[in-house]
């Protein structure tokens, strides 16, 4: 099933970081994850990078049935 359209039913209540004021502060990237995520490629290569290790080392774990109760 592919999407033929897409419809957005609300409106932006801020615009985009960077959009009107320029880049965002350091202070405002921590504080607002998703405003650095969606502004600077470099940090979302990180976060994905860090997303598929974290996945491969939680298969690895589950492939040699790993699990907390074990480490009673």
């Amino acid at each position: 099933m592919r999407v033929e359209a897409l419809r957005l039913l609300v409106k932006s209540l801020r615009p985009a970081a960077g959009q009107w004021t320029g880049s965002p502060t350091t202070e405002t990237r921590y504080r607002r994850r998703y405003v650095d995520l969606i502004v600077s490629g470099a940090s979302r290569n990180v976060f994905r990078t860090r997303t598929r290790i974290v996945r491969y080392l939680r298969d690895f774990l589950d492939a040699l049935d790993f699990s907390r109760s074990r480490r009673r």
